[in-house]
């Protein structure tokens, strides 16, 4: 077994204890929420420079119930064949309030011989300002497995954890595993569906979880890139 293989094996451990440990405080409380995403985001750049920008709506309340929409818009530079930086801005319009999310990641990803797999480790800083609540920052970390089965279907399974730290919170926020799968309509087209289980901590220490189905529209128009990107979902 290779090093990053046991990297991988002893990641992918720890984040399922600890999240089968916040699954069960959870349980006791039968909070449970369907949510669902639905997205299109355009691709397009060059060389070692990848842009994206997406309009993407958000229901929760078993999805009867409008969260949000947001603008996010991503510049990827691609480093070398192992690394990216990757700094986003997110903009986002609630029912009651506007949301501003800059942020920074390094991705991680090592690519298969055959090339049909890809491991991806994404870290990623964020700040979130809205008028009413004070700048919160945050860290996510998380793993993406994707595995080519056909020239036209690649299916990936994600797992992660995001800690929030501010003056209203400290902590474990949330913890988020699924799986995804990408349908290639043809070369500029590609249509995502996922699905995530995810456990939240709110402001008073309670957890609750939820089911959430991701729907994505990715459309891109050059794919002449020195390295080949990294595949990953920003939640």
């Amino acid at each position: 077994m290779t090093l990053t293989k046991k990297i991988l094996l002893i990641t992918i451990v720890s984040l399922c204890s600890l999240f089968q440990a916040e699954a069960q405080s959870v349980e006791q409380k039968k909070d449970y929420d369907n949510q669902f995403f639905f997205g299109n985001k355009l691709i397009w750049g060059n060389e070692k420079w990848r842009y994206s920008g997406e309009l993407q709506a958000r229901f929760t309340g078993d999805m009867q119930q409008f969260d949000r929409y947001f603008m996010e818009g991503v510049a990827t530079y691609l480093f070398s064949k192992n690394f990216e930086i990757v700094p986003d801005f997110r903009f986002s319009v609630l029912p009651n309030e506007v949301e501003l999310r800059p942020g920074l990641g390094i991705i991680y990803k090592v690519l298969g011989k055959n090339k049909t797999t890809q491991f991806v480790q994404q870290i990623k800083w964020q700040g979130d300002y809205s008028w009413d609540i004070d700048f919160q920052n945050g860290l996510r970390y998380v793993l993406f497995f994707n595995k080519v089965f056909h020239e036209k279907y690649v299916g990936s399974i994600v797992g992660g954890a995001f800690y929030r730290w501010s003056e209203q919170f400290n902590g474990i926020q949330f913890l988020r595993f699924g799986v995804t799968g990408a349908y290639l309509i043809d070369a500029k087209h590609t249509l995502n569906l996922s699905y995530f289980y995810g456990a939240l901590q709110s402001n008073d220490q309670t957890w609750s979880n939820a089911g959430t189905l991701l729907l994505q529209l990715n459309i891109r128009f050059n794919k002449e890139y020195r390295y080949v990107p990294a595949k990953y979902i920003n939640f």
